[in-house]
């Protein structure tokens, strides 16, 4: 069973949710219980509630996290793994590109800020899961760039890749998801959903389908992130 928890600021969603986990909590391992959020503020204020009021510890909520950290955990990934602001300067100083990156909260949104529109359609497109091509027809980047030099660069990125056997934060997302490794959850609560890109769906859907009941929360109004490929129809 799925329940919408829809409604603007103030009118309680959090809170909800919050009262439903703990419902959940008195007869349910807590191991089985996933709460996630797109930011890790919201996953660890209902991850101190529950310690506080049920009198367990960080080890016994291990699925109170965002959905980054969630494929970070299960894949068994490292830092060392993931494309960083150094791999990004490297690529560039070696193919000439001018590629600037800047984590902006690593492994557990994903979100990242970059001026350039070369890498930022690439990772627009991973994130709303279409073509490069298809991103690029979409307007939205600024800088004078051509399809030729659009499809080199995805080839360059991706054998860079490949030589140093690293991936990006949206690859997690996918690679998760392909791996077929989400917990299966007795429930699952998914907190700040207007945020989700279109692949984080996918992912939140390869997590509820194992799961008995599911709770997701959101306000459309409140989508701050469309800029980092929020898609709010899908919620």
């Amino acid at each position: 069973m799925k329940t919408i928890v829809l409604g603007p600021p103030g009118t309680g969603k959090t809170f909800t949710l919050l009262e439903q986990m703990e419902k959940h909590l008195k007869n349910t391992d807590p191991n089985k219980i996933g709460f996630f959020s797109f930011t890790q503020k919201a996953a660890y204020h209902a991850r101190d509630r529950a310690m506080s009021k049920f009198n367990l510890s960080e080890d016994d909520l291990p699925y109170f996290r965002t959905l980054h950290s969630l494929a970070f955990k299960r894949l068994g990934i490292k830092k060392e793994d993931v494309m960083q602001r150094r791999h990004y300067e490297d690529l560039g100083n070696k193919t000439g590109y001018n590629l600037d990156y800047n984590e902006y909260d690593n492994e557990h949104t994903g979100l990242f800020t970059t001026k350039s529109d070369l890498l930022r359609i690439v990772q627009m497109a991973k994130l709303r899961n279409i073509t490069p091509e298809r991103q690029y027809n979409l307007k939205e980047h600024t800088q004078d760039i051509t399809i030729q030099q659009l499809k080199q660069f995805v080839s360059d990125l991706n054998q860079y890749k490949k030589d140093y056997t690293l991936i990006d934060f949206t690859d997690m997302i996918t690679d998760f998801i392909k791996s077929d490794k989400s917990p299966k959850f007795d429930v699952v609560f998914i907190d700040e959903a207007q945020d989700l890109s279109l692949s984080q769906w996918d992912m939140a859907r390869s997590i509820w389908d194992k799961t008995q009941d599911t709770y997701i929360a959101g306000d459309d109004d409140q989508a701050i992130f469309r800029w980092a490929g929020a898609d709010v129809d899908s919620f």
